[in-house]
């Protein structure tokens, strides 16, 4: 009896406990995505959702295989908290694709501009008071900083367009997080909307000059994003891939029982980071082989965020570490700086001489083995002999 008590106890607990295990391990395989919580401050969240490239989207759930790029499928795709992307699955053809981001932080230094109205409520107005609700609204500043970089190994430096990444999007979704601090209390009436994001700064950097962290603003030249150029702004949608903020049926959103404008303040927010063209800097050394260094872009965005309720904790600068510049690969490739030292050998003037002494004895053999040697010889034995008969005269 106890035996028998013992087997269904066993089966129960495998039943119950499969599901468990068959959640987890999906999960680890990327099948099922690990939710991702942003951190606990109030304000505008970024979440690296996806890229589309190629005439295909990745993200969490999709890495191919991707029928316009023969069918590959991605060895890495990473998304949410950052993005990761190589779509080849080999070290050969495309560097990995990566963006990263601190969060949204509010600049302390810059005076907030408040907005203060009254709307008459018509309800609870008489014909002996008129009764006013009281709105306020806020403008605040904050900034936002980002790595975009590209990375892999030598072979994926390579310097033609196959190894160069064109025309790919980077879809962020940005969430207005409005946190209840604690259990069992109603959410407060707090509103955000960006009202602008667009660059404030960028700087370039590689490994081409110094390994660590050197800026390299002839990058500029070879990559191009957008928004990149000081003043440049994200396009704010309203769903991932459209084109236009137009939406048809938008959820109203209501402040004191009054309608917000669904064009400015909604559940999430949608932009995307440009890359219209991002490549390794590498050139020709020697005989087949290049010099590379893969390169990053540090971007500082300026945002103006519209707030609409009390805002209770905000994320400013200082409260986190800033965000630093991503360092990148570089290298030189095997054969290359041999080839380089040999061809700068030769053109040294030791080089030359020895390559002069060179031609000559081979000449000499050449002439050996031919058995022309004794006939140049005696030629040049005339021609001395007649030399010295002249000057005799």
């Amino acid at each position: 009896m106890n035996k028998q008590l013992l087997s269904i106890l066993l089966v129960l607990m495998l039943v119950f406990s499969a599901p468990i295990f068959l959640i987890y391990g999906l999960t680890q395989f990327g099948v099922i995505p690990t939710p991702m919580i942003p951190d606990a401050y109030q304000g505008l969240h970024p979440i690296y959702d996806s890229v589309y490239w190629n005439g295909y989207w990745y993200d969490s759930l999709h890495k191919g295989p991707n029928p316009n790029y023969e069918g590959r499928i991605a060895s890495v795709a990473k998304f949410k908290e950052y993005v990761n992307l190589n779509p080849d699955g080999t070290n050969t053809l495309l560097p990995s694709l990566k963006m990263s981001g601190g969060p949204v932080l509010i600049d302390p230094t810059w005076h907030t501009e408040q907005y203060v109205w009254e709307l008459k409520n018509e309800q609870e107005s008489t014909d002996m008071v008129d009764v006013y609700t009281v709105y306020r609204m806020q403008k605040v500043m904050a900034e936002w900083k980002v790595n975009v970089w590209i990375d892999g190994t030598g072979n994926e430096a390579f310097p033609d367009n196959n190894h160069r990444w064109f025309d790919a999007q980077i879809w962020i979704e940005l969430i207005p997080e409005i946190t209840p601090y604690f259990k069992g209390a109603e959410e407060a009436e707090l509103y955000f909307a960006p009202a602008w994001m667009g660059v404030k700064n960028i700087e370039w950097y590689s490994g081409k000059e110094d390994p660590n962290k050197m800026k390299d603003p002839r990058q500029a030249a070879l990559n191009e994003l957008y928004p990149e150029e000081v003043g440049e702004n994200f396009g704010l949608f309203a769903q991932r891939g459209e084109t236009t903020t137009v939406i048809d049926e938008p959820k109203i959103l209501s402040y004191r029982n009054q309608p917000l404008d669904p064009q400015i303040f909604k559940e999430s927010y949608w932009i995307r980071m440009n890359v219209d063209r991002m490549q390794a800097d590498s050139e020709a050394a020697g005989v087949g082989g290049w010099d590379w260094s893969y390169v990053s872009a540090h971007i500082t965005f300026e945002v103006h965020l519209f707030v609409i309720g009390e805002w209770r904790v905000a994320l400013e600068k200082g409260d986190v570490p800033d965000l630093e510049p991503r360092t990148v690969s570089y290298g030189t490739d095997p054969f290359a700086d041999l080839l380089r030292g040999i061809g700068g050998f030769i053109t040294s003037p030791a080089g030359i001489f020895l390559a002069f002494m060179g031609l000559v004895l081979a000449v000499f053999i050449i002439l050996a083995l031919t058995g022309a040697l004794p006939g140049v010889i005696s030629l040049l034995s005339m021609l001395a002999g007649a030399k010295r008969k002249r000057r005799g005269r």
